[in-house]
């Protein structure tokens, strides 16, 4: 077990979102926590008691788990960046409702990419295992990835990759570009699968990781063009971090839907 370590969750109140996360939670207590019983943390803008006692039923009793508060608004943007922001997205020329392009989702996009670390909370933290409501851990994990993640001196751990739509990444290669040049070519729309990652929490509060953020941040780009946490991961991690300190984690895992095997 490695110190200071845990897995992270953001939750949201939601039917198909809790229905989701106590399947998530089952295989995670049966394929992992069995074993190696790190401690659970949930952020929450509001967390009813109902889903509470949903959590506490789940998890193996010997499991300390955590619920955190989250605060998401928009930052203190000048006016010339919050006039830009648009409550929806046109996709394909009509508006889309649907959660990829909300203003919560874009609050979670900032989370994920280095909003989070200017929460206190995260200063205790060594290692951060992200789950999502829908991230399925299908088999007993063997092995501890934290672990590897120390054996290997890793910064980053990730599950895969995949390209990302044109429109949810207008401008952002060349803008990092701009920030961090490095003499490598890297793929434009190129991302990590965020759902799952693992990370060294102390290596992203530092001022490297951080001041990437922060430009990034005060363009407003990710609620005015909804750059993903996703592609901005890779586009930073692939500029700023040696290739030796990102590994691939080999874990029996699905995301995505319901899922109902095994349980």
């Amino acid at each position: 077990m490695v110190q200071n370590s845990c897995i992270y969750y953001l939750i949201y109140e939601h039917p198909t979102h809790l229905r989701r996360l106590e399947s998530s939670l089952k295989l995670l207590s049966t394929n992992f926590l069995s074993k190696f019983p790190y401690p659970v943390v949930f952020g929450h803008e509001g967390v009813s008691p109902e889903t509470r006692i949903l959590i506490e039923k789940v998890l193996p009793a010997e499991i300390d788990y955590h619920f955190k508060r989250v605060d998401f608004n928009l930052p203190d943007y000048p006016e010339s960046v919050l006039k830009k922001i648009p409550e929806k997205f046109k996709w394909d020329g009509i508006w889309d409702d649907n959660a990829f392009f909300s203003m919560g989702y874009r609050h979670m996009c900032r989370w994920f990419s280095g909003s989070m670390y200017l929460d206190e909370f995260f200063e205790n933290v060594q290692y951060l295992m992200r789950l999502d409501c829908d991230s399925y851990i299908l088999s007993e994990v063997l092995q501890d990835p934290f672990q590897t993640m120390v054996d290997k001196e890793a910064i980053y751990g990730y599950v895969g990759e995949f390209t990302d739509e044109d429109p949810v990444i207008e401008g952002l290669h060349d803008f990092c570009e701009k920030i961090a040049p490095v003499e490598k070519e890297i793929q434009y729309n190129k991302a990590y699968e965020t759902n799952f990652f693992i990370e060294n929490c102390d290596w992203f509060r530092s001022s490297k990781w951080m001041n990437f953020f922060k430009a990034i941040d005060e363009s407003g780009n990710i609620y005015i063009k909804r750059w993903g946490d996703a592609p901005i991961k890779y586009q930073g991690i692939q500029r700023l971090v040696s290739d030796d300190k990102v590994i691939k984690i080999d874990i029996p895992y699905h995301h995505g839907g319901d899922y109902h095997k095994g349980l």
